[in-house]
């Protein structure tokens, strides 16, 4: 893991973007994706009491994956996490703040 070398105090895993429009299929393989890799993150992370591995919210704008995406990261138990949002156009805007919202209620947070 690149990261653990460079000693960054929060390192991010990798995730499966998709642009914020894309619907179906591809989102819930994206969002599965990026739970699989967060196992391999955390599997490879060599440095957990010098640096946080964060997750990644992903699911695009479907309320269901995004919240499968969220619970699969508080399982893990990970000290810290980020929504992932691409905004391609503004009327997506609006949704955003939904999104981020919902997902923010679901991820205890801790002021270090």
């Amino acid at each position: 893991m690149e990261n653990n070398r460079i000693g960054a105090d929060i390192i991010m895993a990798l995730d499966d973007v998709i642009k914020t429009t894309v619907t179906g299929p591809r989102v819930e393989e994206a969002m599965y994706r990026t739970l699989r890799w967060i196992d391999r993150c955390i599997e490879a992370h060599k440095r957990p009491h010098d640096q946080n591995l964060f997750g990644i919210v992903q699911g695009g704008l479907d309320p269901r994956l995004r919240d499968i995406c969220v619970q699969g990261l508080v399982e893990r138990n990970l000290p810290g996490s980020c929504k992932r949002l691409l905004i391609s156009n503004m009327a997506e805007v609006s949704s955003i703040f939904q999104y981020v919202s919902l997902a923010a209620l679901q991820i205890s947070v801790e002021v270090l």
